[in-house]
């Protein structure tokens, strides 16, 4: 299994939220949103565009936040109904983020994490984690119900635990979950599979920034919530992998 740059991006490439719009409509509704709540702190959402190749937009994130996020980083793909959302968080992308846009936008929305577990003994690497969650187009009052589907498997501490919620979507592969061993229940294959069954192609480097609309969108804020709370390099994040 080959993932997002060898995972050497990680965790800005971990989590990885997907909305049903093109990228600027999903910019001004998280804008919309979230512009409200940053005023009362005299915070302002400030925004710009970014070109280059992904990996240079990936790192326009960078630093990474201890607490609250400071950049958003919205990225068009090779579908065109399809858009990318990620922050600057540094354990990664808090991607339920596109479960209230996809409220807002009355669309579908997609939060997936792809982590290797590289835990061992001494407490050094990553807790692994497998994760499809679908958002619907439900009123955002209806929040955290407007979740459709989710699959997990998950090193929660030291036991792998699967858990599913909703119906099973036509292309699931649903006699896997029947597997004795829990983290052979859904596995990376069978993400990047069901991601496919949508047209979406995380792992792809060719799927972000398609030819002809090589720009992304960074939302920055104007201060912290804590202005004490450190940035946090990408190396010093990966430190302990």
């Amino acid at each position: 299994m080959r993932f997002l740059f060898d995972d050497r991006l990680a965790p800005l490439t971990s989590e990885i939220g997907f909305i049903e719009s093109d990228y600027v409509t999903a910019f001004e509704a998280f804008s919309l949103w979230q512009q409200p709540l940053l005023s009362p702190y005299g915070i302002r959402l400030f925004s710009r565009t970014v070109k280059g190749n992904l990996e240079s937009v990936l790192k326009s994130l960078l630093p990474l936040a201890e607490s609250s996020c400071t950049r958003y980083l919205f990225i068009p793909t090779a579908n065109p109904k399809w858009s990318v959302f990620l922050d600057n968080g540094w354990r990664g992308t808090n991607a339920d983020t596109v479960a209230v846009i996809a409220a807002r936008l009355r669309c579908y929305a997609i939060r997936m994490a792809a982590i290797p577990n590289t835990i061992n003994r001494d407490g050094k690497g990553r807790y692994g984690a497998c994760m499809f969650v679908l958002f619907g187009p439900r009123p955002e009052n209806s929040l955290p119900h407007n979740c459709i589907r989710s699959i997990t498997a998950a090193n929660d501490g030291g036991k792998w635990v699967f858990d599913t919620y909703g119906l099973p979507l036509p292309f699931e592969n649903a006699g896997q979950y029947l597997l004795k061993r829990v983290r052979d229940k859904f596995t990376f294959e069978m993400l990047e599979e069901y991601l496919a069954a949508m047209s979406l192609f995380p792992f792809d480097e060719s799927f972000y920034l398609p030819p002809g609309n090589e720009r992304a969108i960074l939302a920055t804020t104007s201060a912290k919530f804590r202005p004490d709370a450190r940035d946090i390099s990408l190396e010093e994040a990966r430190a302990g992998y």
